[in-house]
């Protein structure tokens, strides 16, 4: 099959491809060609398989996997299209479509081609499956993209955190089939990534930030140019409510009148005759609070200070790993099988994505993440799951 036929019926029918620029359409296009080379393609109930279906199913897959290195699926071999809905021997049911472990993609093609004509929906047929499979090739080791593996491990968490906190609700943003279980949630979850990208992002807006991490692609923007500045600048409804609640304060604000005032407590403790260890355990505290303001003054220019009226448990201070450029993607507060609170993060640093776990050893009603460098702190809701606000 020669590329200017790819060319064509990509440009009359695949509406991913009409956004791309000039040279990622080339990009595309070789893509394709090379699927298409690797792949066998079997039509059923007389289905005749010919270029457009071939070119149409092999785009998908592409689109799903072009924000990656590796994007051929190498364990699924066969591709089988059906008119429409089949008789599927796995349950024994009518299907539109399927990916199996044995390397096989089975599709409608009537339902297929439904899903590329309307691409605004959130149902695609092929990418749904495509999702799947994308699944199976990691979980097989034939999937080889290091940067889709390594953000794949994170969205995992990320989505079963998701799942607990929706699964008996219907107050998520997906259909209720997306939290069947973790596979359905990753490929209904695609077919809204890429068909109802400014929706998902409103709605499920750091949900949103994490799969476009995970396939490296961002479909709101010209081209889908993917960008980690553009992708963490914008921030959610939650934390314009946060912010009304923050008061940014300088610390060298009045900082010489107070340290001079602190020491001059200290010489005030010498000359009165108080018990020994009275004055001991007053001048550590002062000493204590002029390093506190040395170091602030010293060191920081600014740092926030939450003032909602809904700390009204102790404050509970996790770690100094998450630094000031770190956007918190999610928590996933739970009991660990030995009936400790623990506490899980998925949190940003703009190159890689990274997790962490720590036990909650107090009762709280909010978390507090220091970013030492700036002080910038954030809130969490004590509960099975909630996403983070970017950093205030």
């Amino acid at each position: 099959m020669n590329t200017s036929s790819i060319k064509q019926t990509l440009g009359d029918e695949f509406p991913y491809y009409k956004k791309l620029s000039d040279n990622e359409k080339i990009r595309f296009e070789n893509r394709v060609k090379a699927f298409i080379e690797e792949k066998t393609f079997e039509g059923r109930k007389n289905l005749e398989i010919t270029d457009k279906i071939k070119i149409l199913v092999s785009a998908t897959a592409i689109q799903l996997t072009f924000g990656h290195d590796y994007f051929l699926f190498e364990h699924f071999k066969l591709i089988i299209i059906y008119p429409e809905k089949y008789h599927s021997q796995y349950d024994q049911t009518y299907h539109v479509g399927e990916a199996n472990s044995r390397g096989v993609i089975v599709l409608s093609w009537k339902d297929f081609y439904a899903g590329i004509k309307v691409d605004f929906d959130g149902k695609n047929v092929g990418l749904h499956e495509f999702a799947h499979a994308l699944l199976i090739s990691e979980v097989t080791g034939k999937y080889v993209d290091d940067y889709f593996s390594d953000y794949l491990e994170k969205w995992l968490v990320a989505g079963e955190a998701y799942l607990r906190a929706n699964k008996y609700t219907h107050k998520h943003f997906f259909r209720q089939y997306a939290v069947t279980n973790i596979h359905e949630l990753f490929a209904v979850g695609v077919e809204y990534f890429f068909e109802k990208p400014n929706e998902f992002l409103l709605n499920e807006p750091d949900f949103y930030k994490i799969f476009s991490l995970t396939l490296r692609q961002d479909p709101r923007l010209k081209n889908n140019e993917f960008s980690y500045q553009l992708l963490f600048k914008e921030q959610s409804s939650e934390m314009i409510a946060i912010r009304k609640n923050v008061t940014r304060t300088n610390p060298k604000k009045n900082t010489p009148v107070k340290l001079f005032f602190s020491f001059f407590l200290i010489a005030f403790i010498l000359i009165i005759p108080f018990p020994v260890w009275m004055k001991v355990i007053s001048i550590s505290a002062l000493s204590y609070y002029i390093i506190q303001r040395v170091v602030n003054y010293t060191s920081h220019e600014k740092y926030v200070q939450l003032n909602a009226p809904v700390l009204i448990r102790k404050i509970y201070t996790t770690t100094s790993k998450i630094s000031f450029m770190d956007l918190i993607i999610s928590l996933d507060l739970y009991q660990s099988d030995e009936g400790a609170d623990t506490l899980k993060i998925i949190y940003a640093d703009f190159d890689r994505i990274e997790s962490m776990t720590t036990e909650v050893t107090t009762d709280i009603n909010v978390l507090f993440f220091y970013a030492y460098y700036y002080h910038n702190i954030a809130t969490f809701k004590n509960g099975s799951r909630y996403f983070a606000p970017t950093l205030i």
